[in-house]
């Protein structure tokens, strides 16, 4: 529900993490940002090797809600 960003984050060992951010669009929508917000906590209660890993959650002003997971590479989920 989030878009998908690969950046590195220096305090984890290893270094490149997914960063899921809220769009734009949705920051002023309190139910989107509730439903966001219980999927960083789902996740991170889960632990299963087909599942990322939620290292860290956090808000800003400027996109109120950001769920950091480990990278992984793969193919890509859409269905075509």
């Amino acid at each position: 529900m989030g878009e998908v960003y690969r950046a590195k984050d220096t305090r984890l060992p290893q270094g490149d993490v997914a960063v899921e951010i809220l769009p734009a669009s949705a920051v002023g929508n309190p139910e989107r940002q509730r439903r966001f917000a219980q999927e960083a906590i789902t996740a991170g209660a889960l632990n299963h090797p087909n599942i990322l890993a939620v290292y860290d959650t956090s808000a800003s002003k400027a996109r109120l809600r950001i769920s950091s997971r480990s990278w992984s590479t793969g193919r890509h989920c859409v269905r075509k």
